[in-house]
């Protein structure tokens, strides 16, 4: 399956310059292609290109190649017919779009990237739990600009093997809620508390920058948001590492709770709960676990979580009382007591799999997951 690694680029100040000019001349591209194909109403990208390509050249300082995927990337965005109703109009600093022909890695920490008027040899850092096996890249790569950090960035699309999948008899349910982010069906509770109170003074803060209103402040906010998505996206890749690497271990399959209209079931007018239910990135959690399982040949299948919580795990009977609070469930018929979130996640891993995420449909929603900036559309390597 393809994923993405995220690369920082090491750029000195004139690498840095380079990138950012050739940044903004290849969306100022983007815009003028966007218009003209608005205004005459042609998307096709063979016709864009025999109409543009050399106006794009004589009016922009853009190399060849850099021409082509200005080109690409606008009709791309224009692909889908219900949104060619609006203009798109693109950000002077968005990504640029490189393939094999301006961008090589030449070993696994060092790329060499055509800019505007020259190749620059730049080296690159992953983080501490990312490799790079040159021989595995594919396709496209997205060069973008982090106008908080003020550096580059590059997303490159891996071919990562998977495992032979497991054939399975037995499944760990998973139960995710507000209190406990995630509860399986042997019991192990993953609570969240500690982010949670950092959660909770960022709010806080946040209330008060808001109500501050200036530029410094919105900026800080800004800085806030990321930094938030930043702690919830850690915490969900290391809760969906633990459970693949358990499910692996004792050669089962993993069943989740279909929440696909979770947000629908909120109560109406209840701010506190439905801001509860929002706080935490349960379908990133789902998408994570989906793809580090596709990768170990882990299956995940999806089931329908209704009155999982309020069903006896034990004799099978369903009545609202028995969840007597949050934490606490007792069946009102055999007298079973447990955690709550513990028995919900015992039916969870019995209950009957509406769809399987391992098939071609759960697996586009993992590379989109995975992907975010890079849309991978090829699949020749990249020059030595």
């Amino acid at each position: 399956m393809l994923i993405t690694l995220k690369a920082k680029l090491l750029t000195n100040t004139e690498q840095y310059t380079k990138l950012l000019c050739s940044v903004e001349e290849f969306n100022k591209a983007c815009q003028f292609v966007s218009d003209w194909c608005f205004l005459s109403r042609v998307f096709a990208k063979f016709e864009v290109h025999k109409k543009m390509y050399h106006l794009i050249r004589n009016k922009f300082s853009l190399p060849s190649q850099m021409a082509v995927r200005a080109i690409g990337k606008v009709c791309e965005s224009y692909k889908n017919s219900h949104t060619r109703n609006v203009k798109h109009i693109f950000d002077i600093r968005g990504a640029i779009v490189y393939d094999q022909r301006n961008l090589a890695i030449r070993r696994f920490d060092e790329i060499s990237i055509s800019t505007l008027n020259s190749r620059e040899t730049i080296k690159i850092l992953f983080g501490g739990y990312e490799s790079l096996d040159i021989r595995r890249v594919r396709g496209q790569a997205d060069l973008y600009w982090d106008k908080t950090n003020k550096c580059f960035y590059l997303m490159i699309a891996i071919d990562q093997p998977e495992d032979v999948s497991l054939e399975v008899s037995k499944y760990l349910g998973v139960d995710l809620g507000i209190t406990n982010i995630a509860t399986d069906s042997m019991g192990e509770v993953f609570s969240g508390k500690e982010i949670k109170t950092i959660q909770n003074k960022v709010s806080t803060l946040k209330s008060k920058l808001q109500s501050v209103g200036t530029h410094s402040a919105k900026k800080h906010l800004k800085k806030l948001a990321k930094k938030e998505y930043r702690q919830k996206t850690n915490y969900n890749h290391i809760i969906s590492k633990h459970i693949v690497q358990k499910a692996k271990t004792l050669g089962v399959g993993v069943k989740l709770e279909d929440l696909t209209h979770f947000k629908r079931t909120a109560k109406p007018g209840v701010k506190k709960l439905n801001k509860a239910i929002s706080s935490w990135a349960f379908a990133q959690l789902r998408r994570f676990i989906e793809y580090k399982a596709k990768i170990a040949g882990v299956p995940v299948a999806l089931v329908n979580p209704a009155y999982s919580s309020q069903t006896c795990s034990k004799c099978g009977h369903c009545e609202k009382d028995n969840r007597l609070s949050q934490s606490d469930f007792k069946c009102l018929k055999c007298g079973y007591e447990a955690n709550a979130d513990f028995n919900a996640a015992v039916n969870i891993s019995r209950g009957t799999s509406i769809t399987s995420s391992s098939s071609d449909a759960g697996l586009g929603k993992t590379k989109k997951a995975v992907a975010v900036v890079t849309k991978v559309r090829t699949a020749s390597h990249f020059g030595n």
